[in-house]
């Protein structure tokens, strides 16, 4: 399954960059995190997600690198729940959007499997996509405040 879209955010690029630079105050604004650890880049964290019918907490491990500073980053995560896992890996691109704003393009490819896997890709992308949207909104306020 793959899922790309973009979001506007109201300041600079450097500010976008540096908090996605801090594993940290990245998993703060993860929807749903109930707890986390963090060493470095990497974090291990748990996290309530409903999906559909389906609701369960994952525990999430997983790395935050930057590929090129205040331009590339790479999210690699693996979940697991009861019956239900996935392997993610997420690359962010932020560019200059005029005006003192920062465009965020972001591309992530997972593999599902278990019950997640049987509920459509539609459900799914829509879920995912919402949860991701909700993610960066969080960042956007982060960089604004």
């Amino acid at each position: 399954m793959e899922i790309t879209g973009s979001i506007e955010i109201n300041a600079p690029r450097e500010t976008v960059g540096s908090l996605l630079s801090n594993p940290e105050r990245v998993v703060e604004c993860v929807p749903g995190i109930q707890s986390y650890e963090l060493s470095g880049n990497e974090f291990k964290s748990k996290v309530k997600v409903k999906v559909g019918m389906i609701s369960g907490t994952f525990k999430v491990e997983g790395k935050i690198d930057e590929v090129k500073k205040n331009e590339e980053y790479k999210v690699t995560m693996k979940g697991r729940s009861m019956g239900n896992s996935f392997d993610a890996v997420a690359n962010v691109y932020l560019s200059d959007a005029g005006e003192g704003k920062t465009r965020l393009d972001y591309r992530a490819v997972a593999k599902l499997s278990g019950m997640l896997a049987a509920l459509g890709k539609g459900i799914i992308e829509n879920v995912t996509k919402n949860l991701l949207d909700e993610m960066f909104q969080c960042i956007e306020k982060k960089a604004v405040s």
